[in-house]
C-alpha cells in the first residue's frame, strides 16, 4: 500500500475515533453533571440515565442500515468514493449536534446523532482497505492492530476536549474541522486500491443478498454472532464507564478524564504492540482466545469492585486485552471474502455491531431505571458467552483440519 494511502487512512481512522469518543464522554457529562443546563432540573437521575441511554442507542440504529449500504458503495464505486460521500456526510452531522446542544435542544441531538451514525462506516471502508492490501490473517490482524493505534490519539484528544471547561457545543465544531482536514487529505493523497469490476454479478449482489450466501457458512454465522456478543458485552462496559464513575463511586470529572485517558493509552498498546507480539507466537484465532479470556476477567472484577481504584484498575486492564481481540475477530471475518467483497463483508460487520450496541443501549435503558450496577453485571455475562462461542469455532477449525 502506498504511504500516501496509509496516511490517508490514519488520518480518517483518528477523525472517527475523535468523534465517536468525544460524543460518549461529553453526553454522560452534558446528562449527568449537576451543573449541566442540557436538560431540565425536575428530571430525576433514572430518567436522565433512560434518556442517555436513548441517545447512545440512536446512533448504531442509524449504522445498522448505513454501514451495509456504504460498503456496498465502497465495492461499487471504489473506495475513494465512498470515503468522501462518508466524511462530508459526518461534518454535517457535526454541525447538526452542534446546533442542537447550542439551543439545548434534545430531539435535534437525537436527530443529528441518527444522521451521523448512518453515515458512520469510515473504519469499515478504512479496514476493506487494508484488506484490499493483505492476504494471510495473521499480516492482516497485524496490520488492523496498527490501524488501531495512531487513530486512538484522537480517542485521547477527545477524551480530553470533552473533560475541558470548553462549551459542549463547540467541541463538535472541533470534529467538524477535523474532518474537513481528512476529507482534504483523502481528496489530495489516497490512491484507490479496489479495482471496480463492472460485472453483472457484482451489480446484482447486493449487501443484503449477499449476507445471506454468506451466513450458509457455518464458521462465518459463528463469527458474526461471536462480534454481535462480543460488542454488545464490551462497548456497554466502555460507554458506561463515565456514567457509573459518576453515580457508583463519585468520581470527579478530572479523575474520569484521567482514566480515561489511560484506558485509551492502554488500547493502543494492546492493539499494536501485544497484539504483534502474540501473532508472532499463536493464529489470530488463539490471539482472539487469549484476549476474550482476559477482558472477560477483569470486566468481572470491574463488575464486583467496591473501590474505585480496584475498578479503574481493571477496566484498564481489560482495555488492553480487548483491543487485540476485536481486532483479530475483525480479520478472521475479512477473511470469509474473495477481494470484489470485501466492502460488503465488512461493512455488514458493522451493522452487527451496531446492532450490539442498539442490544447494550436496550440492556442499559432497562437496568438503569433499577441500579446502574446491573448493567456491567449483564455486560461480563455476555464477555464470558463469548469465550465458548470462540471455543466451539476453534473445535470447529481442529476438526476440520483432521479431515
Amino acid at each position: 500500500m502506498k504511504k500516501s494511502s496509509l496516511f490517508s487512512i490514519y488520518s480518517t481512522l483518528f477523525a472517527e475515533n475523535f468523534g465517536f469518543g468525544l460524543a460518549f464522554t461529553l453526553f454522560a457529562r452534558l446528562f449527568l453533571e449537576e451543573n449541566s443546563s442540557f436538560l431540565p432540573s425536575s428530571y430525576t437521575l433514572e430518567y436522565k440515565n433512560i434518556l442517555l441511554a436513548l441517545l447512545f442507542g440512536v446512533f448504531p440504529l442509524a449504522q445498522v442500515i448505513g454501514a451495509p449500504i456504504l460498503g456496498d458503495l465502497a465495492d461499487r464505486k471504489g473506495r475513494k468514493y465512498a470515503l468522501i460521500v462518508t466524511i462530508f456526510a459526518t461534518i454535517l452531522g457535526y454541525i447538526l449536534s452542534f446546533i442542537s446542544i447550542y439551543f439545548n435542544h434534545l430531539i435535534f441531538l437525537i436527530v443529528s446523532r441518527l444522521f451521523t451514525g448512518f453515515f458512520s462506516a469510515n473504519s469499515t471502508i478504512c479496514y476493506a482497505i487494508i484488506a484490499d492490501s493483505t492476504l494471510s490473517d495473521n499480516e492482516r490482524a497485524n496490520h488492523y492492530g496498527f490501524a488501531e493505534t495512531i487513530p486512538n490519539i484522537g480517542w485521547i484528544l477527545s477524551i480530553i476536549v470533552a473533560g475541558s471547561n470548553w462549551p459542549a457545543a463547540f467541541a463538535f465544531l472541533i470534529c467538524a474541522l477535523i474532518s474537513l482536514i481528512s476529507l482534504t487529505i483523502v481528496i489530495l493523497f489516497f490512491k484507490e486500491t479496489h479495482l471496480i469490476q463492472k460485472t453483472k454479478d457484482l451489480e446484482k449482489k447486493s449487501s443484503f443478498i449477499y449476507v445471506k450466501s454468506l451466513l450458509k457458512n457455518k464458521k462465518a454465522g459463528l463469527l458474526y454472532f461471536l462480534l454481535l456478543v462480543y460488542v454488545v458485552g464490551w462497548d456497554t462496559i466502555d460507554q458506561w464507564f463515565t456514567a457509573i464513575s459518576f453515580e457508583r463511586f463519585g468520581a470527579r470529572i478530572d479523575q474520569i478524564v484521567f482514566f480515561n485517558v489511560i484506558g485509551a493509552i492502554g488500547w493502543i498498546l494492546g492493539s499494536s504492540y501485544l497484539n504483534y507480539l502474540f501473532l508472532k507466537r499463536f493464529s489470530s484465532l488463539i490471539v482472539c482466545f487469549i484476549g476474550a479470556i482476559c477482558t472477560a476477567f477483569f470486566c468481572w472484577a470491574a463488575t464486583l469492585s467496591t473501590i474505585y481504584p480496584l475498578f479503574v484498575s481493571s477496566i484498564i486492564l481489560a482495555n488492553i486485552f480487548a483491543s487485540f481481540t476485536v481486532v483479530n475477530i475483525i480479520s478472521l471475518i475479512s477473511l470469509l471474502s474473495p477481494r470484489k467483497h470485501h466492502g460488503k463483508t465488512l461493512g455488514i460487520s458493522r451493522s452487527i455491531s451496531s446492532v450490539g450496541w442498539i442490544i447494550g443501549s436496550l440492556i442499559a435503558f432497562l437496568a438503569a431505571g433499577i441500579d446502574i450496577s446491573f448493567i456491567y453485571v449483564a455486560a461480563s455475562t455476555l464477555l464470558t458467552l463469548a469465550i465458548f462461542i470462540l471455543a466451539q469455532i476453534f473445535l470447529d477449525t481442529k476438526a476440520k483440519e483432521k479431515n
